[in-house]
């Protein structure tokens, strides 16, 4: 993907993104060991290291953002309060706790910071997601990078952000993305919810996706 490219078609072509390094999809360890690390995930590998025979969630969430860039030379999806949230509370969210035993699986659909560093992300993350899914090749690379990951008995569950647009949203989008496994995907709020004022967001948001 050439994503100056992306950004210039979105935003114009006098806006360059901050950064421009891709965000790989990982394999972060068990479920059922996350909140014993507060600091980070107990592993951080490709997903090829997931070990053998190990059932895995995948979960999906939109785009890498600020933290995702921080305290790395390797950009890492779900770093900071995304994934000390995840580590805390994934099994607490409605339908995910029966996933104890499984590995989780990060990939955020498209692997470049959309929301050009910008706090809280908007509009410009939303145009930038949708030019590079729609006209940059993010749909086909998503569809690629999630078939590689998935293996059978696995299970996806899509946690991205609505977003802003009134006539897109970017987790529809996203949806539209998955292959063999879109008819028993899970579709739940973005990890940055589950924790508001210290109770947690357990909705069961069966989607009916378009």
């Amino acid at each position: 993907m050439d994503f100056n490219s992306i950004v210039a078609n979105a935003l114009g072509s006098d806006v360059l993104p901050p950064e421009s390094r891709v965000c790989n999809d990982q394999y972060v360890g068990r479920l059922n060991e996350l909140s014993d690390y507060p600091d980070d995930f107990p592993v951080r590998g490709a997903v090829e290291s997931r070990p053998d025979g190990l059932r895995c969630l995948l979960m999906v969430l939109e785009s890498p953002h600020v933290d995702e860039y921080q305290g790395t030379n390797s950009p890492c999806p779900a770093n900071g309060a995304t994934g000390r949230n995840i580590r805390n509370h994934i099994l607490k969210v409605k339908g995910l706790a029966e996933f104890g035993e499984y590995g989780l699986i990060i990939l955020n659909a498209v692997q470049y910071q959309c929301s050009m560093g910008e706090n809280p992300p908007g509009r410009n993350r939303d145009n930038v997601f949708v030019e590079a899914w729609r006209n940059g090749g993010g749909k086909d690379d998503f569809a690629r990078r999630l078939e590689y990951a998935y293996k059978e008995e696995d299970q996806v569950v899509v946690c991205c952000t609505k977003g802003d647009l009134q006539d897109t949203e970017l987790r529809r989008l996203v949806a539209s993305g998955l292959t063999r496994c879109r008819s028993s995907f899970l579709g739940r709020t973005h990890p940055s919810s589950w924790e508001r004022r210290g109770r947690i967001k357990r909705q069961n948001l069966n989607y009916e996706w378009s």
